[in-house]
């Protein structure tokens, strides 16, 4: 029997991954095991096999850890291109977005440099558009870390307090939007699509009460999405891209691995079965 190990932590969100994948196993013979960080014995990994199938749902960086012993020392199918995509594979966004750059990709125009000179921050911020910019920490989630900064005052105290904490970050160009597509990549095909709105009193379309609904977008939209994961060696991840005003959009990020229920839930697409699919293939 086919056997789908899953890597979690305690996240209560996590339990509502394993029990989509529970429900699309017992519909394809697939047995779920779950991966407790800090409670799985290294020593055991030996006893994955070949037919035995992988999914991180946790983005801890023990997690991580796990998971890339797992592929380092075993057979086991994942959904990256290989062993070195998965093992190389970081969910660092500075490292993806130049990754994407250099695919020539429509990232958000984005500055990497974290220099407190104000000389230099100024021709920064013209770079950028002017003011709003924005200022993201590295390793969040959900709109925590990002800040939207109006004025040359609040640039400079932003950054003097992440750079006391020693909290890395980026600057990014201020893109006005009214949502956020997030798509579902699966191999070469977007396998489900939804839309984020952004609230009235907030211009993150991703923090606090989420409002989402299930769309289709555009071919050209759809195309940078599955380009976007091919560029990181990955088969599988949740794709979010700006949609502008104007009918412009940019791509912000790909979360991979991604909290699919919530997709999964809006759309009716089985998103866990059609994982499961796509690694029982390989």
């Amino acid at each position: 029997m086919n056997t789908l190990h899953v890597i979690t932590s305690s996240n209560i969100s996590h339990q509502q991954i394993v029990e989509l994948f529970e429900a699309a196993g017992r519909q394809r013979d697939v047995v779920v095991k779950r991966m407790v960080v800090g409670k799985t014995d290294y020593g055991q990994l030996a006893n994955l096999h070949a037919h035995d199938m992988l999914y991180r749902a946790s983005t801890l960086t023990s997690a991580n850890i796990l998971f890339k012993a797992c592929v380092a020392q075993t057979g086991v199918k994942m959904l990256y291109r290989d062993k070195h995509a998965a093992i190389y594979a970081g969910e660092n966004v500075v490292y993806n977005t130049l990754l994407h750059q250099a695919y020539g990709l429509p990232v958000i125009k984005t500055i990497f440099d974290r220099t407190r000179c104000e000389e230099l921050l100024q021709k920064y911020v013209h770079e950028l558009g002017g003011f709003p910019i924005i200022v993201k920490s590295i390793g969040e989630c959900h709109g925590r870390g990002v800040r939207k900064v109006e004025n040359m005052r609040e640039l400079l105290v932003a950054i003097a307090e992440l750079h006391r904490s020693d909290i890395p970050y980026i600057l990014r160009a201020f893109v006005q939007h009214k949502k956020c597509a997030r798509l579902i990549v699966l191999g070469n095909t977007v396998v489900s699509s939804i839309a984020y709105m952004k609230p009235a009193d907030d211009f993150r379309t991703n923090a606090g009460e989420l409002v989402a609904h299930e769309e289709k977008f555009s071919p050209n939209i759809e195309a940078t999405a599955i380009a976007a994961v091919a560029a990181l060696g990955a088969e599988y991840g949740g794709v979010d891209i700006l949609i502008g005003d104007e009918g412009d959009y940019y791509l912000a990020e790909v979360n991979t691995p991604c909290f699919f229920p919530r997709a999964q839930m809006i759309t009716g697409t089985d998103i866990a079965g059609a994982i499961i699919d796509h690694m029982l293939a390989k």
